[in-house]
């Protein structure tokens, strides 16, 4: 499995045990609205005390993730994985994080982190069923992206094409998406290796399901 899709499936085994507690010491100190809703600086930024709770977004590729304490660093191998929260996840060509009061988010080489109007949102929320499907057969295309491999002769644009649908599938499969996390996670294994699922020619029925299976479920939810 390539690096960063690996990355992100560690990231996803974490937060599976792990969930947002805030205490009351957390509650905001100022009126929500003075707090900032964007982040131009990497940092340590605590939710409802330095900026306002809600869905953000990055443009590029970047890292961010939020914890139930500000001393929490997700490089470090000894830190409590308890702490752990979530870790922003690529939707499309924005990074996406979802941060709620008591908890501290923390970013690294991104630009510029902004809160999403609740009204108007620019990205897909991959929790949800119309979301998830809007990465995998919507604008996103990682469905039909993925269709396209295995290559003859794999190019090295073909191999980040190949990490960056990845990446987007496990979007959905973190999420937790109950009609869309199995057949895409079986999407990332057949990505891993593609030649690996041709049988005489054909893909694999395993790899043709989970196509079948996100197209049944997403018939409603895309245009």
């Amino acid at each position: 499995m390539k690096k960063t899709a690996c990355v992100i499936a560690s990231i996803a085994v974490l937060a599976a045990g792990c969930g947002s507690s805030a205490s009351s010491s957390d509650a905001p100190t100022k009126p929500v609205s003075t707090l900032t809703t964007t982040v131009t600086k990497d940092g340590v930024y605590a939710v409802g005390k330095d900026i306002k709770p809600g869905v953000y977004t990055a443009k590029g590729e970047c890292g961010a993730f939020s914890a139930s304490t500000k001393d929490f660093d997700i490089a470090d191998d000894d830190a409590d994985e308890d702490a752990f929260i979530a870790a922003a996840m690529p939707v499309g060509d924005l990074q996406r994080i979802e941060l709620h009061n008591g908890e501290f988010f923390t970013s690294r080489s991104c630009s510029t982190w902004t809160l999403e109007d609740s009204t108007r949102p620019v990205s897909a929320d991959p929790a949800s069923l119309a979301g998830g499907c809007e990465i995998l057969v919507g604008e996103g295309r990682a469905v039909q992206e993925a269709l396209g491999f295995p290559r003859k002769k794999e190019s090295a644009a073909d191999k980040t094409l190949r990490s960056t649908i990845q990446d987007q599938l496990f979007t959905v499969v973190s999420a937790g998406n109950p009609k869309l996390s199995d057949p895409a996670g079986q999407l990332v294994d057949f990505l891993d290796d593609p030649d690996a699922y041709v049988e005489d020619g054909t893909l694999a029925p395993i790899v043709l399901r989970a196509f079948s299976d996100i197209r049944k479920a997403c018939q409603d939810q895309v245009d």
